[in-house]
């Protein structure tokens, strides 16, 4: 792993915490509770996906792949 690798590592996981953190809150009230279980896939699969890609993408390239 570059450097590059982990600042988006670091980038993408403080953006997952505050998503978390701000759907966790919703969590409080108590109408929102089912929410969380439909939102928190959603923003958190959307986040992996797109760190997955960009690490992917640079380890592709790397070995020669796409």
């Amino acid at each position: 792993m570059k450097g590059k690798d982990l600042i988006n590592i670091g980038i993408f996981s403080v953006i997952y915490f505050v998503i978390v953190f701000i759907i966790a809150m919703l969590g409080m009230i108590p109408i929102f509770l089912p929410l969380m279980s439909v939102l928190m896939p959603i923003f958190g699969g959307v986040l992996g996906g797109l760190l997955g890609k960009a690490l992917m993408k640079t380890h592709f390239e790397k070995a020669g792949i796409a």
